[in-house]
């Protein structure tokens, strides 16, 4: 009798000991839920403005027709992935990022930021304020000015600046600079700063210098240059010597 009442005892702790052990996974497993939502809201909220502007960069940049095969190409991550991100599948992911500002680094602060420039209000042209970086080229300062210059966007740039080239350049070839996965031709900064000559110098040279520019096959010009120089020497001549 004693060992019948110790069994059922000892049954009655196993079931209670199972029951706890039961509630502590559940509690466990709502922590965890709780702990995994709370991480997928705060990321959610850090990334869904950042996600927004990329997709905003990605409309404006690329080509409607076959767009996720060229972003594939330019970045080589997947199409599918660059789809489901387009179509609000999915955020955007660390290498998409990543590649963006690496790809387009004239675009970085706002894509990461949100925040133009501080000085973007009083800014005279129709672009974001640009910036240097190192290791930036011709290509790079040839698309500010291009944003710059033309309204078009994605398939209607190329084939703008196509007719603006009067056909000589195929819309295919502006595609592969307006992208940057091609340097631009001499003609094709010819063409560019005929549009937006006050731009030319700092197109070529990433800098504007001090010296105005000149025709030499142009008297006129020469003449303005002539007239720059000896106020230069006439100022220089102005100023006070040292002592002796």
């Amino acid at each position: 009798m004693l060992d019948d009442i110790r069994q059922v005892s000892g049954d009655n702790y196993t079931r209670h000991c199972h029951s706890v052990y039961k509630i502590y996974t559940i509690c466990g497993v709502f922590r965890k839920l709780k702990m995994t939502a709370e991480i997928h809201m705060t990321k959610t909220l850090k990334d869904v403005e950042l996600s927004a502007r990329l997709r905003e960069l990605v409309e404006v940049t690329f080509p409607t027709r076959g767009r996720f095969t060229a972003l594939e190409d330019a970045s080589g991550i997947t199409a599918s992935r660059w789809k489901n991100f387009y179509y609000k599948k999915q955020e955007a992911a660390a290498d998409m990022v990543d590649f963006w500002r690496k790809k387009y680094p004239m675009e970085e602060n706002w894509l990461l930021t949100g925040v133009a420039a501080p000085n973007q209000a009083d800014f005279p042209f129709s672009a974001p304020v640009p910036r240097a970086w190192e290791g930036q080229t011709i290509g790079d300062r040839l698309n500010w000015v291009i944003r710059e210059w033309a309204s078009p966007s994605g398939e209607q740039l190329f084939s703008y600046l196509e007719a603006k080239s009067q056909g000589r350049i195929a819309a295919s070839e502006w595609s592969k600079v307006v992208l940057r996965l091609a340097e631009p031709t001499l003609e094709m900064v010819q063409i560019v700063c005929e549009f937006r000559p006050r731009f030319t110098e700092w197109v070529v040279l990433g800098r504007v210098a001090y010296e105005p520019s000149v025709d030499p096959t142009d008297q006129a010009s020469v003449e303005k240059w002539k007239l720059w120089r000896n106020r230069g020497v006439a100022a220089r001549s102005e100023e006070p010597t040292g002592l002796a």
